[in-house]
């Protein structure tokens, strides 16, 4: 299954919650978010994401985020034929998709809204059953947990996979 990156956000590290695609469980550093955002004159895609579209952008931004130690860069990554599909259905012109994550480490993989990254890890009907990421060598149990979020809890669906890196 191949993935490809839809964006970034810089947040509160380390993470007092689980790790998570959700903002509600890992929160963005508004701070360090913004200063980005002006100093590096970027912008957020429809995802509500950072747009960073270079390696050479990529570099300056984890050199910068580096001096501070209450922040770390997240990226994320989605099904590509989802993401593709999606851009052509709504006329988006992506320039994230085309970034090398491999400096990056991978924390593994979140199920969640594919409209508002709305976690699926910690929902209650599951209980404890799902309570961190899926590690990255188990795309079957992250395909299934997507397909019993979509079954489970409607409302938000559609729920694909995202796979999650970090700078630090």
């Amino acid at each position: 299954m191949e993935f490809i990156c839809v964006g970034f956000d810089i947040r509160d590290w380390p993470c007092e919650g689980e790790l998570s695609v959700e903002e509600g469980e890992w929160n963005i550093n508004e701070k360090i978010n913004l200063d980005v955002i002006k100093l590096f004159n970027l912008k957020e895609n429809e995802y509500q994401l950072l747009e960073i579209g270079s390696m050479t952008m990529l570099q300056k931004i984890i050199n910068y985020i580096s001096k501070y130690e209450a922040c770390n860069l997240l990226a994320i990554e989605l099904p590509k034929e989802v993401v593709s599909f999606h851009n052509k259905k709504h006329g988006y012109q992506r320039v994230s998709n085309d970034v090398d994550l491999s400096g990056l480490v991978s924390r593994g993989y979140d199920v969640c809204d594919y409209n508002g990254f709305y976690t699926f890890m910690r929902h209650p009907e599951t209980g404890d059953y799902f309570t961190n990421l899926i590690p990255e060598d188990d795309i079957c149990k992250a395909l299934e947990v997507a397909q019993l979020a979509n079954v489970v809890e409607k409302q938000h669906s559609p729920f694909v996979v995202a796979k999650l890196f970090t700078f630090r």
